[in-house]
């Protein structure tokens, strides 16, 4: 018996496709993800919507998903271009405060 014999019997070659997706068993935190994906899209629209868009603002939870899932969600154009507008306002905000301590 060579050497690749018995390393393939002591090594089993393994599958790594074996997860089973059971019918009506979904993972808690993946739902919940997507639940929250889905809140965050139609609050955006939502806020970008209004006519006050500039004051609107953006809770931290919801910038935590933007900046984690932002690339992955779609908005209108209108949305788009607010959102990004409120979002450049609101980072030059923050750089003013960091350079001019009080």
């Amino acid at each position: 018996m060579s050497w690749k014999e018995i390393f393939d019997l002591m090594h089993k070659e393994r599958k790594q496709n074996n997860v089973i997706q059971f019918p009506k068993a979904e993972n808690p935190k993946l739902k919940k993800q997507k639940n929250d994906l889905v809140a965050l899209t139609l609050t955006i629209e939502k806020i970008m919507n209004q006519k006050v868009w500039e004051f609107a603002p953006i809770s931290d939870h919801n910038m935590e998903l933007l900046g984690q899932f932002g690339e992955g969600l779609t908005f209108t154009p209108l949305t788009a271009q607010r959102l990004i507008a409120n979002l450049a306002t609101e980072l030059n905000k923050y750089r003013l405060q960091e350079e001019d301590p009080i």
